[in-house]
Protein backbone atom coordinates (compact mmCIF):
# COMPACT_ATOMS: atom_id res chain seq x y z
CA UNK A 1 0.00 0.00 0.00
CA UNK A 2 1.36 3.40 -0.97
CA UNK A 3 1.71 5.80 1.94
CA UNK A 4 -0.09 9.12 1.94
CA UNK A 5 2.96 11.16 2.88
CA UNK A 6 4.99 9.48 0.11
CA UNK A 7 2.54 10.78 -2.45
CA UNK A 8 2.30 14.20 -0.85
CA UNK A 9 6.06 14.40 -0.39
CA UNK A 10 6.92 13.48 -3.95
CA UNK A 11 4.24 15.52 -5.61
CA UNK A 12 4.69 18.62 -3.50
CA UNK A 13 8.20 18.54 -2.02
CA UNK A 14 7.09 20.46 1.04
CA UNK A 15 10.19 22.04 2.46
CA UNK A 16 10.73 25.34 4.29
CA UNK A 17 12.08 26.86 1.09
CA UNK A 18 9.43 25.70 -1.39
CA UNK A 19 8.43 28.82 -3.30
CA UNK A 20 4.89 27.78 -4.22
CA UNK A 21 3.78 26.75 -0.72
CA UNK A 22 1.63 29.63 0.45
CA UNK A 23 2.54 31.12 3.79
CA UNK A 24 -0.05 33.85 4.01
CA UNK A 25 -2.74 32.50 1.72
CA UNK A 26 -5.31 29.75 2.30
CA UNK A 27 -3.23 26.68 3.11
CA UNK A 28 -6.30 24.42 3.16
CA UNK A 29 -7.41 25.49 -0.29
CA UNK A 30 -3.89 24.88 -1.55
CA UNK A 31 -3.86 21.37 -0.09
CA UNK A 32 -7.34 20.51 -1.36
CA UNK A 33 -6.40 21.67 -4.86
CA UNK A 34 -3.34 19.42 -4.78
CA UNK A 35 -5.33 16.37 -3.63
CA UNK A 36 -8.71 17.01 -5.27
CA UNK A 37 -8.20 14.64 -8.20
CA UNK A 38 -7.19 11.72 -6.01
CA UNK A 39 -9.71 8.94 -5.44
CA UNK A 40 -7.72 7.39 -2.58
CA UNK A 41 -9.80 7.17 0.61
CA UNK A 42 -6.96 8.53 2.77
CA UNK A 43 -6.64 11.58 0.51
CA UNK A 44 -10.40 12.12 0.63
CA UNK A 45 -10.35 11.82 4.43
CA UNK A 46 -7.44 14.28 4.64
CA UNK A 47 -9.37 16.75 2.48
CA UNK A 48 -12.46 16.31 4.68
CA UNK A 49 -10.45 17.11 7.83
CA UNK A 50 -8.84 20.11 6.13
CA UNK A 51 -12.34 21.29 5.13
CA UNK A 52 -13.56 21.02 8.75
CA UNK A 53 -10.52 22.90 10.03
CA UNK A 54 -11.03 25.54 7.35
CA UNK A 55 -14.67 26.01 8.41
CA UNK A 56 -13.59 26.39 12.04
CA UNK A 57 -11.04 29.02 11.10
CA UNK A 58 -13.59 30.88 8.95
CA UNK A 59 -16.17 30.84 11.75
CA UNK A 60 -13.57 32.31 14.12
CA UNK A 61 -12.58 34.92 11.50
CA UNK A 62 -8.98 33.66 11.25
CA UNK A 63 -6.88 33.76 8.12
CA UNK A 64 -6.23 30.26 6.83
CA UNK A 65 -2.44 30.28 6.96
CA UNK A 66 -0.21 27.32 7.87
CA UNK A 67 0.18 28.80 11.38
CA UNK A 68 -3.60 29.02 11.79
CA UNK A 69 -3.98 25.42 10.58
CA UNK A 70 -1.24 24.41 13.01
CA UNK A 71 -3.12 25.98 15.93
CA UNK A 72 -6.50 24.61 14.88
CA UNK A 73 -5.11 21.13 14.23
CA UNK A 74 -3.36 21.10 17.62
CA UNK A 75 -6.59 22.16 19.32
CA UNK A 76 -8.54 19.43 17.54
CA UNK A 77 -5.92 16.75 18.25
CA UNK A 78 -5.69 17.84 21.89
CA UNK A 79 -9.48 17.46 22.19
CA UNK A 80 -9.23 13.95 20.74
CA UNK A 81 -6.58 12.91 23.24
CA UNK A 82 -8.51 14.52 26.10
CA UNK A 83 -11.66 12.59 25.19
CA UNK A 84 -10.04 9.20 24.47
CA UNK A 85 -7.04 7.37 25.91
CA UNK A 86 -6.58 5.74 22.51
CA UNK A 87 -8.39 7.88 19.91
CA UNK A 88 -9.34 6.26 16.59
CA UNK A 89 -6.27 6.17 14.36
CA UNK A 90 -8.33 7.03 11.27
CA UNK A 91 -9.17 10.35 12.94
CA UNK A 92 -5.67 10.98 14.32
CA UNK A 93 -3.85 10.19 11.06
CA UNK A 94 -5.03 13.16 8.96
CA UNK A 95 -4.30 15.50 11.87
CA UNK A 96 -0.69 14.36 12.25
CA UNK A 97 -0.21 14.46 8.45
CA UNK A 98 -1.42 18.07 8.46
CA UNK A 99 0.96 18.91 11.31
CA UNK A 100 3.87 17.32 9.45
CA UNK A 101 3.07 19.54 6.45
CA UNK A 102 2.69 22.81 8.36
CA UNK A 103 5.50 22.39 10.93
CA UNK A 104 8.17 23.76 8.54
CA UNK A 105 6.12 26.97 8.14
CA UNK A 106 5.65 27.57 11.87
CA UNK A 107 8.27 29.47 13.88
CA UNK A 108 10.25 27.67 16.58
CA UNK A 109 8.73 29.97 19.21
CA UNK A 110 5.20 28.96 18.28
CA UNK A 111 6.14 25.26 18.09
CA UNK A 112 7.70 25.46 21.54
CA UNK A 113 4.87 27.40 23.21
CA UNK A 114 3.38 25.49 26.15
CA UNK A 115 4.98 22.24 24.94
CA UNK A 116 1.65 21.33 23.33
CA UNK A 117 3.02 20.40 19.91
CA UNK A 118 5.64 18.10 21.41
CA UNK A 119 3.12 16.50 23.76
CA UNK A 120 0.69 15.83 20.90
CA UNK A 121 3.39 14.35 18.68
CA UNK A 122 4.57 12.08 21.49
CA UNK A 123 0.97 10.99 22.14
CA UNK A 124 0.58 10.03 18.48
CA UNK A 125 3.85 8.10 18.48
CA UNK A 126 2.73 6.18 21.59
CA UNK A 127 -0.55 5.01 20.04
CA UNK A 128 -0.76 1.23 20.02
CA UNK A 129 -2.87 1.30 16.86
CA UNK A 130 -0.68 3.79 14.95
CA UNK A 131 -0.28 3.00 11.27
CA UNK A 132 3.04 3.44 9.45
CA UNK A 133 1.57 6.68 8.04
CA UNK A 134 0.93 8.05 11.54
CA UNK A 135 4.36 7.00 12.71
CA UNK A 136 6.18 8.50 9.73
CA UNK A 137 4.31 11.80 9.98
CA UNK A 138 4.79 11.86 13.76
CA UNK A 139 8.50 11.16 13.39
CA UNK A 140 8.83 13.96 10.84
CA UNK A 141 7.24 16.30 13.39
CA UNK A 142 9.44 15.03 16.22
CA UNK A 143 12.64 15.42 14.21
CA UNK A 144 11.56 18.91 13.17
CA UNK A 145 10.92 19.82 16.81
CA UNK A 146 14.23 18.37 17.98
CA UNK A 147 16.22 20.10 15.24
CA UNK A 148 14.55 23.53 15.33
CA UNK A 149 13.35 24.15 18.87
CA UNK A 150 16.45 25.06 20.86
CA UNK A 151 15.31 23.96 24.27
CA UNK A 152 12.83 21.28 25.07
CA UNK A 153 11.84 20.61 28.65
CA UNK A 154 14.23 18.04 30.18
CA UNK A 155 11.68 15.30 30.83
CA UNK A 156 9.99 15.70 27.47
CA UNK A 157 13.33 16.00 25.69
CA UNK A 158 14.70 12.75 27.06
CA UNK A 159 11.36 11.04 26.39
CA UNK A 160 11.53 12.35 22.82
CA UNK A 161 14.97 10.86 22.27
CA UNK A 162 13.89 7.53 23.79
CA UNK A 163 10.91 7.33 21.46
CA UNK A 164 13.09 8.33 18.53
CA UNK A 165 15.66 5.64 19.33
CA UNK A 166 12.90 3.02 19.57
CA UNK A 167 11.84 3.86 16.02
CA UNK A 168 15.36 3.58 14.66
CA UNK A 169 14.98 -0.16 15.15
CA UNK A 170 11.22 -0.30 14.50
CA UNK A 171 10.00 -3.67 13.25
CA UNK A 172 7.96 -2.21 10.38
CA UNK A 173 10.22 -1.86 7.37
CA UNK A 174 8.11 1.01 5.98
CA UNK A 175 8.89 3.09 9.04
CA UNK A 176 12.58 2.16 9.05
CA UNK A 177 12.97 2.80 5.33
CA UNK A 178 11.30 6.20 5.48
CA UNK A 179 13.06 7.22 8.66
CA UNK A 180 16.07 8.73 6.91
CA UNK A 181 15.84 11.93 8.92
CA UNK A 182 18.08 10.42 11.62
CA UNK A 183 20.96 12.10 9.80
CA UNK A 184 19.40 15.44 10.75
CA UNK A 185 19.70 14.49 14.40
CA UNK A 186 23.44 13.93 14.35
CA UNK A 187 23.91 17.68 14.79
CA UNK A 188 21.56 17.98 17.77
CA UNK A 189 23.22 18.98 21.00
CA UNK A 190 22.51 16.33 23.62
Amino acid sequence: MELLCDDIGTSMCLTPSEPDLPVSEDFGEYMRSRLSQSKRPDHEHLCAVIEELSKTLAEDNHRRTPVAYFACTCRSLDSLFSAHAEPPVDVVQPHIVILSLVFPKVSAGVLKRDGLALRLVLNVLRLKSATPECLISGLKCLVHLLTTVESIMVNEGSDSYNILLNFVTHSDGKVNYKFTCVDDLVCIRL
